[in-house]
């Protein structure tokens, strides 16, 4: 036999104790799951665009381990961490930050997930109504022979219908196609723009919203398009107690500044709307005109966030 082309193939290894690489659940883990980076690579896991909002959350006289929220829908993520074997008082404290903080997302992370906790989380996810969604994910590290490394998220319970809309990217929909095309080419202008100091923006993807950064963690831009109404809007999200108190009292001036009445939505957050352009969706040369009202939208809005961030 010819073992000349034979290629050197490695040995796949999994790291039983995790604990030598992440000493601490709250000191260690969470530091470690809270950066970006990492962050993104549970968010894919779990299809969702998690944007972090706080480390031990204080829920009460409790605390959750992150605090995030998706940025697609503005609703709130709950990620609690166990680097054991899952036992029935994180189950417990799961449903308490999810009722804390009205969670539309619950992520239990644990060492190891018993039968029984699985078993629940399928419950809650089978018994609940489609407004949370539970997952129970065990956190591995495997290594090939010498190699760094690496993490793996392994959902071992998700909603009930998590694995149907995980789709392969020829089984992309129209509306996902349409915004990826959509989103392609606002980045394209955007980065010939030079109108556009103090933002900044990531890349384009097939998401229902696209954020631009405005140079404070206090607030954020995103703009929604929406396949089914043909047409764009443009957000304000601001986090900061003390700049949603100074934004809602200058309400009035800013609808007369933006010419439009910009639409409220607020939980423990503030999110103000104002529609931007219709889309027409066949015809892409079209969308310069809609990319020139957002860019305008986007300079007026970020100078009003400056005066209360």
């Amino acid at each position: 036999m010819n073992t000349r082309n034979k290629p050197k193939l490695g040995k796949l290894e999994r790291i039983k104790d995790i604990r030598s690489v992440w000493g601490n659940e709250a000191r260690d883990f969470s530091r470690w799951l809270a950066e970006e980076e990492n962050l993104n690579d549970l968010g894919k896991v779990l299809g969702l665009d998690l944007e972090l909002i706080h480390t031990e959350e204080k829920i009460g006289e409790f605390r959750a381990d992150l605090f995030a929220r998706d940025s697609e829908s503005g609703k709130a993520v709950i990620i609690e961490n166990q680097l054991e074997e899952s036992n029935h008082k994180h189950l417990g404290q799961i449903l308490t930050y999810a009722a804390g903080k009205d969670a539309s997302t619950v992520v239990w992370i644990v060492k190891h997930a018993r039968q029984e906790h699985a078993k629940a989380i399928e419950w809650l996810n089978s018994h609940l109504d489609q407004s949370i969604d539970f997952f129970l994910i065990e956190i591995e590290l495997w290594k090939i022979d010498n190699s760094p490394l690496a993490p793996n998220f392994n959902v071992v319970e998700g909603p009930n219908a998590w694995g149907k809309n995980k789709k392969s990217p020829s089984e992309k929909s129209d509306a996902e196609e349409f915004r990826l095309e959509f989103w392609s080419d606002f980045y394209e202008y955007l980065q010939s723009n030079d109108r556009l100091k103090g933002f900044s923006w990531g890349r384009p993807s097939n998401r229902l919203n696209f954020q631009l950064r405005v140079g404070t963690m206090k607030a954020h831009l995103f703009f929604t398009a929406s396949y089914q109404k043909k047409e764009l809007s443009i957000s304000m999200y601001i986090k900061n107690n003390d700049s949603i108190n100074r934004a809602l009292q200058n309400l009035d001036s800013w609808n007369c500044t933006l010419q439009s009445n910009l639409s409220v939505s607020k939980d423990k957050n503030l999110t103000l709307t104002i529609d931007v352009a219709e889309i027409n969706i066949e015809n892409p040369e079209s969308w310069t005109v809609v990319f020139d009202k957002a860019v305008e939208s986007a300079i007026k809005m970020r100078s009003l966030l400056m005066t209360v961030v």
